[in-house]
């Protein structure tokens, strides 16, 4: 299940570096951005994407996707959202009870992801994403957590425990 995950959590960071990379002049209106706290220090990024729909291979599931990111695409964070069935609203999601995917990439082009996973003698990684507005132009909510691994290095860890979005919808 884990390797499912991870190569569906890759699948996904693809896509978004090819999508962010087409749609980048559109989401840099000051007024979209992530910002989140990683090991302790707040970081914000003012290139934000949102997508809300069905999914591409599966229409009897729903997904959203935010996607923040650096200017130069490298610094990625994304977090996504999948439900069954043809709704997913504003409200509170945690990864207990849905699948949320959360990548967070310090350098995308060089593959240095780090995925929701679990290490020996920690709590396994939990995110709970709250989703406040959805409109026809931007997605927004903010999301906890506890930390992410290093993909397929259990022993390197990145501590992003909180954050907020507003994120310009592209679908």
């Amino acid at each position: 299940m884990i390797k499912l995950t991870r190569i569906f959590t890759l699948a996904l960071v693809l896509f978004t570096i090819v999508f962010s990379s087409c749609k980048k002049e559109a989401a840099t209106d000051s007024k979209y951005y992530v910002k989140f706290k990683k090991n302790g220090t707040w970081i914000t990024w003012s290139y934000a994407l949102g997508e809300l729909g069905p999914d591409l291979i599966d229409d009897s599931k729903t997904n959203l996707g935010i996607v923040g990111y650096t200017e130069n695409g490298k610094g990625q964070i994304n977090l996504s959202i999948q439900v069954d069935g043809p709704v997913l609203g504003t409200g509170v999601y945690n990864s207990d009870d849905y699948f949320i995917p959360i990548i967070y990439a310090e350098n995308a082009l060089e593959s240095d992801l780090y995925l929701m996973g679990d290490i020996d003698g920690r709590e396994e990684s939990k995110y709970t994403i709250t989703i406040t507005s959805i409109t026809d132009d931007s997605i927004s909510g903010h999301f906890t957590g506890n930390y992410l691994t290093k993909s397929f290095e259990e022993n390197d860890v990145v501590e992003i425990t909180e954050g907020q979005f507003v994120a310009k919808r592209v679908r």
